[in-house]
């Protein structure tokens, strides 16, 4: 009778039924491979109980919610049902709980208020740049959850083979070589902090890390080779390959030169090395060029092009949590180069040289160019990051051989725009022609024998034109 009477009490409490239950004022959607589903039908439950028995379903469902741009969706509470073993594997982290009964929902329901009353403690603020958008709805998440670590784990579902799983859910498939970049960038604001786990090395082209490493020929860069043991006869100096010294007929070792036997390994000869021969081209060679292929694009490149990036294991510190209460106060992020200025703003600057020149008539003005003509097809050999790297290292040499009052900028990544204070057209040019060689010599130098075509000029700048008609110009003599 007691027993009874305790039933009617709880009763009302928890009502179930084949797609939702309710459970002390929570709805608790459930969701299965089998049901028919729609991501705006799911806003009005507190929380979600997904079936995760069929891998890809909980995969492709749990990503979706997480990606979702609204923190409505991608906050929501989500606990799982007869998981997959290999669940955790790449969603770490990404649902609340797991429901096997009727019993779990008592714990269920207060991780549902505590998520909901962190939600309340956050502003949806519209940051500044991309960078700080996606780390501001990732620290979103795992501050509305109490958790401190942002765990990467491996996985043939990632370009690069590592999986930060809310990170990646948000970027998906296309943007998902951006995370590391990002994760860097919100490490250097302070929001998180690193521990090195692993250094991996990306595709040039495609940031890709599925690579496929193989010995080539220096030549013609083709992987079918073979490879002998290179023999040195001691009492006539013959050095060749072992081919050379085998007898077709008798298994033993001639020498071509003396047609003496080689009997006895370190006392009539040895072998010092080893020698190559190509089957493609014929080549014969010693040293082996090593090259990675890309599975994702398709790019064969030598490894010291690859990108090398370092995967960390990251704490959230103070500032990311007070980040995802109020937001990150970060300028929009651009990509600039040291000791360049922007283009544009480069542009605005000579306007301002121009009027100088115009009030202060006893200055000079000159506008200096140096255009790399193919240097296209050397970014195309060494990839982007190899690429930003020279520039940099170009724009230094230059800064180095200019006045500190001299402003430098690149257009269209292989042109070079100088503006000159006070100084005539012969000595530019010099200055000019210096910097031409040394960035022939470096490039050839560093780039194997890669030569550059570059073209350098100058025109005197006057008030009666504009600027475009001056960039025009310079261009037309380059």
């Amino acid at each position: 009778m007691e027993k009874n009477r305790l039933f009617k009490k709880i009763t009302p409490l928890l009502k179930i039924d084949s797609a939702v239950i309710e459970f002390e004022k929570l709805n608790f959607k459930k969701i299965n491979v089998n049901k028919v589903w729609h991501i705006e039908q799911l806003i009005g439950y507190d929380a979600i109980i997904l079936d995760a028995s069929n891998l890809e379903f909980a995969r492709y469902f749990i990503n979706t919610i997480r990606s979702h741009h609204n923190t409505e969706y991608y906050l929501k509470p989500l606990f799982i049902y007869k998981p997959h073993p290999l669940l955790d594997i790449d969603l770490h982290n990404m649902y609340d709980g797991e429901y096997t009964s009727e019993k779990d929902l008592p714990e269920m329901k207060q991780i549902v208020w505590d998520i909901f009353l962190k939600t309340t403690e956050i502003e949806d603020v519209l940051s500044l740049s991309y960078e700080a958008q996606i780390i501001k709805r990732v620290l979103n998440y795992f501050y509305t959850r109490g958790i401190n670590e942002i765990y990467c784990t491996k996985s043939t579902f990632s370009n690069y083979g590592y999986v930060y799983p809310m990170l990646n859910a948000i970027l998906k498939e296309d943007g998902e070589s951006k995370g590391l970049d990002l994760l860097e960038w919100a490490e250097q604001e302070g929001l998180i902090t690193g521990k090195f786990h692993e250094r991996i090395y990306l595709c040039n082209k495609c940031s890709g890390g599925f690579l496929s490493f193989r010995e080539v020929c220096p030549s013609c860069h083709s992987s079918d080779s073979n490879t002998e043991d290179l023999v040195h006869h001691f009492p006539c100096a013959y050095i060749g390959p072992m081919s050379d010294f085998e007898d077709q007929y008798e298994n033993e070792l001639n020498c071509p030169k003396c047609n003496k036997n080689l009997r006895h390994i370190g006392v009539d000869y040895d072998k010092p090395s080893v020698i190559h021969h190509c089957n493609q081209c014929k080549a014969d060679f010693q040293d082996l060029l090593v090259h990675a292929k890309c599975i994702c694009c398709g790019v064969d490149t030598e490894v010291q092009f690859l990108i090398p990036k370092k995967v960390k294991k990251y704490e959230i510190m103070k500032k990311g949590k007070l980040a995802a209460i109020s937001g990150i106060l970060a300028s929009e992020s651009q990509k600039i180069i040291p000791n360049m200025i922007r283009f544009d703003t480069f542009k605005i600057m000579l306007q301002h040289e121009i009027y100088k020149v115009k009030y202060y008539k006893e200055s000079a003005l000159l506008l200096s160019g140096i255009h790399l003509n193919n240097l296209y097809e050397l970014q195309q050999k060494i990839g982007r990051h190899a690429y930003d790297r020279l520039i940099h290292d170009l724009l230094t040499e230059v800064k180095n051989m200019l006045k500190s009052i001299d402003l430098v900028s690149i257009d269209n990544d292989d042109t070079l725009f100088i503006t000159v204070l006070d100084a005539d057209i012969q000595e530019t040019n010099d200055i000019l022609l210096k910097i031409k060689t040394l960035f022939t010599v470096l490039i050839y130098d560093n780039f194997k024998k890669f030569e550059v075509d570059i073209k350098v000029a100058t025109i005197d700048i006057t008030t009666d034109n504009n600027i475009e008609d001056y960039i025009k110009l310079l261009k037309k003599e380059l």
